[in-house]
């Protein structure tokens, strides 16, 4: 990935950050003359830290499943918030032109497989745990018909990669002068479109935070 300095993010807890706010993610596994491409909802495991380990699962009937019967380095790309900015909010609008601010991560890592039918279930459960949280009666494999259960799990393959690296990337105005940059903030604000307060939020904390040596 692009990564010009001034937008680049070092700090592992930001990507991991980004999975966790946004895990539905997009596994890229290379193949030959190209790659295959799953989109799919990941969890990420906080061990081992600092990266953490991301788990996630696809049809037995998808290319990806077969890719996988033998540890295969792969990449998940997270998006994140991102949001169009007009260069009328800049202080000489006329000398500019439109742009995009945005947040991705990559992560990258070797996929292998998850055998056994209490990992495999015990993936399953743990995703639906996280997205059931909050509801009045939340909805748990455990509840399941268990015929239904064990068909679920023989139809897909679970799989883990523990992450090497992340990538993250982070366009928040950074090569904008501080007065634009405020303004991006407080127009931004102002639009209140879906990922703009917290593309706003970013750029007011890096503001607050000084600059970075």
């Amino acid at each position: 990935m692009y990564i010009p300095a001034s937008f680049a993010e070092e700090d592992p807890a930001v990507g991991r950050a980004l999975v966790e706010a946004n895990p539905f993610g997009m596994l890229v596994v290379p193949v030959p003359g190209g790659v295959e491409i799953a989109h799919i909802p990941f969890l990420l495991d906080p061990a081992p830290t600092p990266l953490g380990t991301l788990r996630a699962h696809v049809a037995k009937q998808n290319p990806v499943a077969s890719l996988l019967a033998e540890p295969l380095p792969v990449v998940a790309v997270f998006t994140g918030p991102h949001c169009y900015v007009s260069p009328r909010w800049y202080e000489k609008p006329a000398r500019n032109v439109p742009t995009w601010n945005y947040a991705v991560t990559h992560a990258h890592g070797v996929a292998r497989r998850i055998d056994g039918r209490d990992d495999v279930l015990r993936t399953l459960a743990d995703l639906t745990e996280i997205h059931e949280a909050g509801a009045p009666e939340p909805w748990s494999l455990a509840g399941a018909d268990a015929a239904h259960v064990e068909g679920l799990w023989r139809g897909i393959v679970a799989f883990s990669i523990r992450i090497d690296r992340f990538e993250t990337k982070r366009k928040l105005s950074q090569n904008r002068p501080a007065a634009d940059r405020l303004r991006v903030a407080a127009a931004l604000r102002e639009r209140a479109g879906p990922g703009d307060e917290t593309i706003a939020r970013w750029i007011e904390e890096r503001e607050a935070a000084g600059p970075r040596s």
